[in-house]
């Protein structure tokens, strides 16, 4: 098939518009993780003068907190309640945003590898993507991170296509791409993980037989290395300045070799599983198709292996961080997507030829990848156990799309066979938008509301991990306390903590009695009840005005009873 893909750009350009679309309605809906409370309160605190690490605890890189602190400055977070709640949207929509330009680089970068319906593919397969679409609808500097290496990934693959001995653009394509891998970086210390598969790329570039001289291209990967580490050392420089640099060290480095493992590998794997099923299966088939194309040693190999030794590199990287939870997946999904789209293209073009080989090494070729996708594929049916409207649906669906596409195939219509086949893979994504729409976030916002209006900005709270005390001092070093935090906490620590809660001059104005501040210690539970009373919201105790005279809220209380 010749020609731009018009029918099949119509189709995911409409997928894509619809979900983003839908995003946007849903980032006010959705209800809150106790991770984007934890950044605000962050980039609040900051606000306030205070630095990470040495100020109150923190392990992830400071980027998203010193992004947001200076668009406080706009809104009265302290002193009302709903210019809190509107900073909190008005971040969700920030990142809305920058999911935008995640798809469009998607679209770009499988463009180029693959060509304008690859590209177009990879941007629907994206855009399909329930863990893609509801991680991105939250505060978080993965997000962010996911835009700056995005954008490497782009910079790169535009420089290692560019011709010429002397071409001074590709030089600024590693600068470029350098400089937006340690922005990356300031964002997502996670992004460390896509070093070894980096490295893999810079070997093979140095030896790859090119036009380009061998010293040129020392100088592309120094220069990419230098600009990568210029964000980083500016970002050294300013704590080291403040007298913090051992500080931001021990955050974000010391302390996260040494933090204790929360989630194992499998429990990832297998909510990826049960989430996007269909995308993991031509995901797998797609990377293990591409694996195969670069034994060949084809042309495109240098700019495949650009996208490809990264994407296994932070595959492995599951097995090493104690925390691989879902948000960690996003740096993988949209190469994730790329390939997978290069698989269905491949797939659909072949298939109306009798192209596809089934004898010698080529036969063996085609038989793993069939087989990897199909193996995955059948794992998440029995872990996702897909259905839409009705269980007995989704096999009549299955199968009246693959007689489809089997059809337009052999017709040599490839476009439309690939738009079917996007479109029955996103099927059980559109089951699952049915669920996230249901969703609601108004117990939490009137939880938060209520923690405003009984306390001053400048009362303390001490909180677990709910978050619901942002925008107001926290009552420990720790402003969060779940298992990663308890675990790292020596016996004093715990007892410094706790025992605030027996002292009038130092016991806070509420707690927020959540289940890990319950497991910090079986003294906490006791003495809250004991020094508090309980709030018209489950987890929400106020202090007893008899025992610490306060500056008590009788009125905001009678409102909330």
């Amino acid at each position: 098939m010749t020609g731009y893909p018009v029918r099949l750009a119509i189709v995911c350009a409409a997928i894509i518009l619809g979900s983003y679309t839908l995003r946007l309605s849903l980032l006010h809906t959705r209800t809150f993780d106790p991770d984007e409370l934890q950044h605000a309160h962050a980039a609040w605190a900051v606000h306030q003068g205070l630095l990470p690490f040495r100020d109150f605890f923190e392990h992830h890189m400071p980027g998203i907190q010193f992004m947001l602190a200076p668009m406080l400055g706009g809104f009265h977070v302290t002193t009302s309640s709903e210019d809190a709640i509107r900073f909190l949207f008005f971040v969700r929509t920030l990142m809305w945003i920058f999911t935008g330009f995640v798809v469009a680089i998607t679209v770009v970068l499988g463009t180029r590898y693959g060509g304008a319906a690859p590209g177009w593919l990879s941007g629907g397969l994206l855009s399909t993507s329930v863990v893609f679409m509801s991680r991105t609808l939250e505060i978080r500097p993965d997000t962010p991170g996911l835009m700056f290496w995005l954008a490497t990934l782009f910079a790169l693959v535009v420089g290692v296509q560019r011709g010429g001995s002397a071409d001074r653009f590709r030089r600024w394509c590693f600068v470029a791409g350098g400089f937006s891998f340690g922005c990356g970086l300031v964002f997502n210390q996670k992004l460390l993980l896509a070093g070894p598969g980096l490295f893999v790329f810079g070997v093979l570039y140095l030896l790859h037989e090119s036009t380009w001289p061998r010293r040129v291209r020392v100088f592309d990967m120094v220069s990419f290395a230098g600009a990568s580490a210029a964000p980083l050392l500016a970002l050294l420089v300013y704590f080291w300045r403040l007298g913090a640099a051992g500080d931001l060290v021990n955050g974000v480095l010391t302390t996260n070799l040494g933090w204790p493992r929360e989630v194992s590998v499998g429990t990832t794997l297998n909510w990826m599983l049960l989430r996007d099923p269909w995308l993991m299966a031509v995901a797998v088939a797609g990377i293990v198709h591409a694996a195969l194309e670069m034994t060949h040693g084809r042309r495109t190999s240098l700019s495949m292996a650009l996208l490809l030794f990264p994407t296994i590199s932070l595959l492995a990287g599951l097995l090493f961080i104690p925390t691989p939870y879902t948000q960690y997946m996003l740096l993988v999904l949209p190469a994730a997507a790329v390939f997978g789209a290069r698989f269905i293209w491949t797939l659909c073009k072949d298939l109306p030829t009798g192209g596809l080989p089934v004898r010698g090494r080529a036969g063996v070729e085609s038989l793993s990848v069939a087989a990897s996708g199909v193996g995955v594929a059948v794992i998440g049916m029995d872990v996702a156990r897909p259905f839409f409207l009705h269980p007995a649906a989704y096999p009549v669906f299955g199968i009246a799309a693959i007689a489809a596409v089997a059809i337009l195939a052999s017709r040599r219509k490839v476009e439309w066979a690939a738009a079917i086949l996007l479109c029955a893979c996103s099927a059980y994504t559109a089951q699952q938008l049915r669920w996230m729409q249901g969703e609601s976030n108004a117990e939490a916002l009137d939880e938060m509301r209520y923690v405003h209006a009984m306390t001053q900005p400048t009362d303390r709270v001490l909180d677990g991990f709910s978050g619901l005390s942002w925008f107001r001092p926290s009552a420990s070093f720790y402003p969060f306390l779940h298992s990663g935090v308890r675990k790292r906490l020596s016996q004093q620590e715990v007892s410094v903590i706790a025992g605030m809660l027996t002292t009038c001059e130092r016991r806070p104005k509420l707690v927020i009695l959540d289940d890990d501040l319950r497991e910090l210690s079986t003294a906490v539970a006791p003495l809250v009840s004991r020094y508090y009373r309980p709030s018209p919201f489950q987890l929400i105790w106020t202090r007893e005005n008899e025992t610490c005279h306060g500056n008590g809220s009788a009125r905001a209380e009678r409102v909330f009873q």
